[in-house]
């Protein structure tokens, strides 16, 4: 309850609507986290528990960031179903193995965009479309910034 707190207040709404509007969602629906492990860990658990009842599969990478490894490994300890991708020798996934890994009670698909270790970039727009095709929700990791600046 001072000015300063207000006006950092006042700050984060006004880029909240922002948001929401150049994205055309609603305010209520925008969150900021303070770090990417902390929105990964947000939106994996999320939709696993927001989507209980449709299922329990969760197809991920090997190569994915620790946090999105970890929220997996911790929904598996939950009784989610976790199938974990693995990559070609030169550490790219292959679409195909999207495809053949998504099954009637898929519920989320979380593939790394690009990996800042390796360097790898992944066909994102491919997958995103055959997640789409198969109706699974589909959440492209992007790069961490704090892993990438440091």
């Amino acid at each position: 309850m001072h000015s300063l707190g207000f006006i950092s207040k006042d700050a984060v709404e006004k880029a909240r609507s922002q948001v929401a509007h150049l994205i055309s969602g609603k305010e209520s629906e925008i969150y900021f986290t303070s770090c990417a492990s902390e929105a990964n860990n947000f939106a994996m658990k999320g939709v696993a528990e927001a989507s209980r009842q449709k299922g329990n599969h969760i197809i991920i990478s090997e190569i994915e960031h620790f946090s999105v490894l970890y929220a997996a490994r911790r929904l598996g300890q939950q009784g989610f179903e976790i199938t974990l991708l693995l990559l070609t020798v030169t550490a790219w996934l292959q679409p195909g193995d999207v495809e053949k890994a998504i099954k009637g009670n898929t519920i989320l698909v979380s593939i790394q965009h690009a990996n800042p270790e390796i360097g790898t970039i992944q066909p994102i727009e491919r997958i995103a479309r055959i997640c789409r095709g198969k109706t699974s929700p589909f959440i492209p990791m992007p790069l961490a910034p704090q892993e990438s600046y440091r």
